[in-house]
């Protein structure tokens, strides 16, 4: 069917200084969840999707915006897009590919903390529902991770919890000017910001400012160029940067994680009434 965009059910504990949240129906296929929200972005302190518990992302208004941006989706202001389905993705198929279906027993919960200083706060939620494809064999997540870097010149990440499948990472620091990414002693990624910055607008990306991007499904293919780690005995991230200081980043992947993995399902079949 066509896509539908319904309102969700009401936020709980708006208010400033507190933690809005919504339980979100089970059934459909959530294509992609909107927040409207009064405030600044940044008084949209933190949002967290939570699906059977476990912690799909928390990221703040400013993180939401910029995921968005790199990709090239429109934003509008008040309105923030969360990351389920990859948007960016103009073939429709592979887009819905990367959507949240949701099942009964599901229990999928938003959060949001607003900031005290936030005036007579408003948040409403809304979605984009699709037909449910009766499986879920991944869950797009965002996964933060901080990198110390000691001093200017190299420092290694080899801590990335193998598993999921990485489509980008975004790497929060404005003098990091080079990357190599080795999978098995094999390199599967070298290049300068300069360079990179220039392949990633070739494939239609729109790289942030204070950010080093490494983007593997640049091509808008994200299930089949996803980089595989779960098979991988050794997985670093060597990053060259300009000075001393941690570098947040934020992975973006599709997790096989068995928590959240649903088995293809059989739709229950209709009963015909017998004539008397």
């Amino acid at each position: 069917m066509s896509a539908l965009n319904l309102k969700l059910n009401s936020f709980s504990g708006v208010g400033a200084g507190q933690t809005a949240s919504l339980v979100v129906a089970n059934g459909p296929f959530y294509q992609d969840i909107y927040l409207k929200f009064s405030g600044s972005i940044a008084e949209l302190e933190a949002v967290t999707v939570k699906l059977n518990t476990v912690e799909l992302f928390t990221l703040s208004g400013t993180q939401i915006r910029m995921i968005d941006s790199y990709y090239g989706n429109t934003t509008t202001a008040g309105y923030y897009r969360l990351p389920l389905s990859c948007a960016h993705v103009k073939d429709l198929e592979r887009r819905v590919q990367t959507g949240l279906p949701t099942f009964n027993g599901d229990n999928l919960v938003i959060e949001v903390k607003i900031a005290a200083g936030a005036t007579a706060p408003t948040l409403e939620a809304f979605a984009e529902v699709r037909n449910n494809p009766m499986s879920r064999p991944f869950v797009r997540r965002i996964l933060p991770f901080t990198i110390p870097a000691a001093g200017a010149g190299e420092s290694q990440f080899t801590s990335f919890t193998k598993g999921p499948r990485i489509m980008a990472a975004h790497f929060k620091k404005a003098d990091m000017d080079n990357l190599v990414v080795e999978r098995d002693k094999q390199t599967l990624f070298e290049m300068d910001k300069a360079a990179n910055n220039m392949v990633l607008k070739d494939c239609d990306r729109m790289p942030q400012s204070d950010y080093f991007h490494f983007d593997p499904t640049r091509h808008d293919q994200p299930i089949k160029e996803a980089m595989v780690t779960g098979t991988a005995q050794d997985l670093a991230f060597k990053v060259n940067v300009g000075s001393a200081g941690n570098i947040p980043v934020l992975f973006d992947v599709l997790d096989a994680d068995p928590r959240l993995v649903v088995a293809p399902q059989t739709p229950a079949a209709k009963t015909r009434r017998r004539k008397a």
